[in-house]
């Protein structure tokens, strides 16, 4: 199992660093990782009537758009936590004005596709990237 771990952290690392790269081409700034040059509770997203909170594995901007992003792998994107975090972004995008961005494996965007429709209230607001 430690392996598989590893294994499934490298993959989300890789995915994050080219994310950003892509990011920063595209002409995005501000862009900020987890666990990279942030780490404080300001970029925390939670639910109000819980405790649950989440950081989003990216953040950016362009123009006066702002963008979080979470990156998943096929290993993760079925887990019950990480689908509550996909439902909390999706509607704090909503109900904030920013943007959501799935990021995840190309052979698993069908799927990302599907989970975030039944999450979002408003698909506009919220997208599928693969990888």
């Amino acid at each position: 199992m430690p392996e598989n771990n590893a294994a499934r952290n490298a993959q989300h690392q890789e995915i994050v660093q080219e994310m950003v790269r892509v990011l920063s081409r595209r002409g995005y700034d501000q862009i900020a990782t987890a666990g990279g040059e942030r780490d404080d509770d300001a970029y925390y997203v939670a639910w109000e009537e819980t405790d649950q909170r989440f950081m989003p594995d990216i953040t950016a901007a362009r123009g006066d758009r702002e963008y979080l992003f979470a990156v998943e792998t096929a290993a993760t994107l079925r887990n019950p936590i990480v689908q509550e975090k996909l439902e909390l972004f999706s509607e704090y995008a909503r109900a904030s004005g920013k943007f959501f961005g799935l990021v995840v494996p190309r052979d698993v965007m069908e799927e990302a596709r599907a989970i975030l429709n039944n999450l979002s209230t408003e698909p506009e607001r919220s997208h599928v990237i693969g990888f």
